[in-house]
């Protein structure tokens, strides 16, 4: 019932928390909107502080100063792809947790990221068979290169270095 309230009065315009008359097109003015956020801000910084995951409030664990588990992480790292926090962690595992390229150790929510191997501005998908887990630098220097041409630059720099 309270949605259902929230909603009517967004769209008479009044805000559902004070009843002033709220932002267009929301269902808050900006002073509780802006209330709110200070109230979101400080919970998530005593999260923080306490090592507790902000999404499901179990004991945060990945990387230093992060504010989730392992599974949050993953679940996090997963919304904007075509695939879950299981499928990346299955493909980690697969991986065995090493990059794809320069078979490093990764450590999830430190230095790995997720690349995929033909880009998106090159018609690559979001799915789990064209997603590859490396170091955060290395995606950092392959950006839109597809991955064949970026193995070969690579070859390319160590040759050239082997001769200096």
């Amino acid at each position: 019932k309270a949605k259902e309230r929230a909603a009517k009065r967004k769209l008479t315009g009044i805000c559902s928390k004070c009843q002033n008359e709220a932002r267009p097109g929301k269902s808050t003015c900006q002073k509780c909107a802006d209330r709110t956020a200070v109230k979101q801000r400080k919970r998530k910084e005593r999260l923080l502080d306490s090592g507790i995951c902000v999404s499901c409030g179990k004991d945060a664990c990945i990387g230093t100063g992060q504010a989730f588990c392992m599974t949050c992480w993953l679940r996090h790292t997963a919304r904007t792809l075509d695939c879950s926090g299981s499928d990346l962690m299955q493909l980690f595992l697969e991986q065995d947790g090493q990059c794809a390229y320069s078979g490093r150790k990764l450590r999830l929510g430190v230095d790995a990221s997720v690349d995929h191997i033909t880009p998106k501005v090159l018609g690559g998908k979001d799915t789990i068979d064209n997603l590859q887990w490396v170091l955060l630098s290395v995606n950092y220097a392959k950006r839109d290169t597809p991955h064949d041409e970026f193995v070969a630059l690579c070859k390319e720099i160590a040759e050239r270095q082997k001769d200096k």
